[in-house]
């Protein structure tokens, strides 16, 4: 299985790929601190994965495509 933070990074690109490919989805934007709400679901459960997360795998992945 994937770690948490390899399962974020690819839901996070997986959101950028869909929203480069279809007007109609919208992607997160870092200068609007707009960011998808991400839960991580485990044996334990589900937690909701904080925001600053989330935000550091957008930034993570949009460097790396820049």
């Amino acid at each position: 299985g994937l770690s948490r933070e390899q399962a974020i990074r690819a839901a996070v690109e997986a959101l950028l790929d869909a929203s480069e490919d279809d007007v109609a989805t919208g992607g997160p934007s870092v200068y609007r601190r707009i960011f998808p709400i991400a839960l991580a679901v485990t044996s334990s459960g589900a937690d909701e994965v904080p925001e600053a997360e989330v935000e550091a795998a957008v930034i993570a992945v949009l460097e790396e495509r820049a």
